[in-house]
């Protein structure tokens, strides 16, 4: 099993190198409300020079791909480096190389043929999610460290 998977995984890049859409049926609930768990995301080569936080992409995680939102980006040594997080996060995603991330969301269709279509939240939607998560993320961050002062 762990053979297929690691196949489809190496297919899906060639696709999107050799300049192909592909469609990508999603797993879990990390970004809901904005998509759910059997929702096909139409992804595209991901052109790292064009990526802008919010965007939704996918990249490899180790454990295999994970599609989150871009959130913030930053160069550290000569490489460009990325944090993502799902939806609705408490914390972002740890760093990863620009590198990594292997396509970008360019159509969402529902499961069902007979569903509407959506479309992605458009660019300002998108700066307002990463500025909004990027708070929420420091909010938590300083209720943990703050809660190792409290006396108890």
């Amino acid at each position: 099993m762990k053979d297929l998977a690691c196949l489809a995984r190496g297919l899906l890049v060639q696709a999107l190198r050799e300049g192909r859409r592909v469609a990508v049926t999603l797993k879990g609930t990390s970004l809901e409300p904005l998509l759910t768990a059997g929702d096909v995301v139409i992804l595209e080569a991901a052109n790292p020079r064009l990526l802008r936080p919010g965007d939704l992409v996918m990249f490899d995680g180790g454990e295999g791909l994970t599609a989150h939102r871009l959130l913030r980006t930053a160069r550290f040594g000569g490489i460009v480096w990325v944090q993502t997080a799902a939806e609705r996060a408490q914390q972002p995603d740890p760093w990863i190389r620009r590198s990594a991330i292997i396509g970008r969301a360019a159509g969402i269709r529902p499961p069902d043929p007979t569903g509407l279509r959506r479309s992605l939240p458009g660019r300002w939607e998108c700066r307002w999610w990463a500025w909004k998560t990027q708070i929420r993320c420091l909010g938590h961050r300083a209720r943990e460290i703050l809660g190792r002062f409290a006396c108890g």
